[in-house]
């Protein structure tokens, strides 16, 4: 039997089918303005668009999950490093990374990127306020290298835990983890050095794979 469809009817169900990809396409266009707190406690921020915003929550999900774990185990190969004797492992310095407020959303990458560049000129602007402050303070050569060695150690247990961390979510995920960079040998007399190699970028975007990989694990 054949069914003739009215004009109106044709019209009706057209506008119903508009209206239900409407907000699926808004959200595929959308980009996001994210604020992320590191595992120091250091907040920068980031733009993104609605989809790797969803993966980097899903990630973030999986990192507080196996935190704790992370910590353990960079602390075991700190203590089993004969580099570090003496030295003691920061890594209760440290917490998971997680989104400070919430995210702000544009329509457009031009948008997101004008109100960016709108967060790192002011916090630019604050950081050099803060040196300029550290530099006028009376505090002594002897604590400003403690400081300065303590904040190195900090650094150095970050590497550790990111790399056991990655390694857990990449087992969860079922995805090989990126090649770590090689923790920094302690300078001579026992004080640490600097980082080998900057940590990623927080909130840096994963590989396209272990994208995909996040958004079928939750």
């Amino acid at each position: 039997m054949n069914y003739t469809l009215s004009k109106g009817f044709t019209m009706v169900a057209g506008g119903l089918l508009l209206g239900l990809s409407a907000p699926a396409a808004e959200q595929a266009g959308s980009f996001v303005v994210v604020k992320i707190q590191d595992m120091e406690r250091k907040a920068t921020y980031e733009c993104m668009s609605g989809d790797d915003f969803k993966t980097l929550e899903k990630t973030l999900q999986l990192e507080d999950r196996y935190f704790h774990e992370a910590v353990q185990q960079a602390a075991k190969q700190w203590r089993d490093d004969e580099a570090n004797k003496g030295i003691p492992f920061m890594g209760g310095r440290l917490s998971p990374r997680r989104i400070v407020g919430s995210p702000e959303r544009f329509s457009s990458q031009e948008k997101a990127d004008k109100q960016l560049n709108v967060y790192l000129d002011r916090d630019q602007k604050k950081g050099s306020g803060h040196a300029k402050s550290a530099t006028n303070t009376n505090k002594s050569k002897d604590q400003a290298d403690k400081d300065k060695d303590r904040e190195a150690s900090i650094s150095r247990a970050e590497e550790l835990v990111k790399a056991r961390l990655d390694e857990l979510v990449a087992a969860k995920l079922g995805t090989a983890p990126a090649a770590p960079a090689a923790p920094a040998a302690p300078a001579a007399g026992g004080a640490p050095a600097a980082p080998g190699g900057a940590p990623a970028a927080p909130g840096a975007k994963p590989a396209a794979a272990a994208k995909d990989a996040v958004k079928k694990a939750l």
